[in-house]
């Protein structure tokens, strides 16, 4: 009697966990960026910042090959691919899909129901991507990382500081949607002084920074700055190395190419981005509109110095701005 008591209760949990099995809604996200390839927006990526995303997004319950699968996309920098892009990925119905390097606008033309978390560039607003910061109105929501005009104002003004007089100013800005050109006149209107801004095609990257570069420097420019695209943040390193190679300083955007050796950063933590976005996503799995999530703004940048940059360039960084600064690497 006990034993088939005992059966029938072993019996009864394994036919509740085959029901709670099946019950377990496993979530579809959809992950496109316009030039990064597919393996960098995969669950195992090799972009630190996408991993905290992943991690996050694991912290929060959702875990991929578990109840979460991501399905990564690329435009390959293509600009013409993008709208048919767009629509393949509506077409496959996911739950929910994180898009950057501007893709957001060509899914807000393919779908205005499937919910969409962007990383963006740029003023969402002025730009019609959504209707307001704390209201987006319609399917999307996200982060966006261009503070506007007076960022770069800022940037510009560090640079001088370790360059007085500046008059020629580099900008390496990928050639992107129309997003792209309104950042150029904004950063022209911010620095008030010659712009060279010859920007890189996305689907040529390997050569493409060389020859922005080289173009620089053959119309005098004297410092370099470097936007914040999805593209550039992906090839730091490459950037970093190939300025080095040109003797130009340079600020960047991204903390993490100071410590390779680029002369400064005025940064946001992209880490902390991808954590909220995480949040974001998590929202909206639990029954949230994207309408009524607002779009994060950061406001908090931190300035970090390369002293050993500084030194190999034979420049001087004023006292005070190495005081000022959140970290200085010697």
């Amino acid at each position: 009697m006990r034993r088939r008591k005992f059966l029938g209760i072993l019996g009864g949990a394994a036919a509740w966990s085959f029901a709670a099995r099946a019950q377990k809604k496993t979530y579809r996200m959809a992950a496109v960026h316009s030039n990064r390839p597919t393996n960098e927006l995969a669950a195992d990526s090799p972009v630190p910042t996408y991993r905290e995303f992943i991690r996050e997004l694991r912290r929060l319950g959702y875990i991929v090959g578990d109840n979460l699968s991501v399905e990564p996309y690329s435009g390959g920098g293509k600009a013409a691919s993008y709208p048919a892009l767009a629509e393949t990925i509506v077409r496959s119905n996911p739950d929910l899909v994180y898009a950057a390097g501007g893709m957001a606008s060509y899914l807000k033309a393919a779908t205005s129901t499937i919910p969409i978390v962007t990383f963006v560039s740029g003023d969402v607003v002025r730009t019609g991507l959504v209707a307001s910061l704390a209201r987006p109105g319609g399917n999307i929501t996200g982060v966006a990382v261009d503070a506007g005009a007076e960022i770069w104002g800022k940037r510009f003004e560090l640079l001088r500081q370790v360059i007085p007089g500046l008059s020629k100013l580099g900008f390496v800005v990928v050639r992107q949607d129309t997003m792209t050109a309104e950042k150029v006149r904004e950063v022209t209107r911010a620095a008030g002084v010659t712009l060279i801004a010859p920007s890189v095609d996305a689907s040529r990257k390997e050569t493409e920074y060389k020859r922005v570069l080289a173009m620089m420097l053959d119309q005098g420019a004297e410092a370099v700055m470097v936007s914040d695209d999805g593209q550039n943040n992906a090839n730091f390193e490459l950037i970093v190395e190939q300025i080095a190679q040109v003797r130009l300083p340079a600020l960047y955007p991204l903390r993490e190419a100071a410590d390779a050796g680029g002369l400064m950063a005025y940064a946001i933590d992209f880490n902390e981005l991808y954590r909220l976005m995480a949040g974001q996503i998590d929202q909206i799995f639990k029954g949230r509109k994207p309408a009524d999530i607002p779009i994060y703004l950061p406001t908090k940048f931190q300035l970090v110095i390369n002293l050993k940059t500084a030194k190999a360039l034979s420049f001087s960084v004023p006292p005070l701005l190495v005081a000022g600064a959140d970290e200085v690497i010697e």
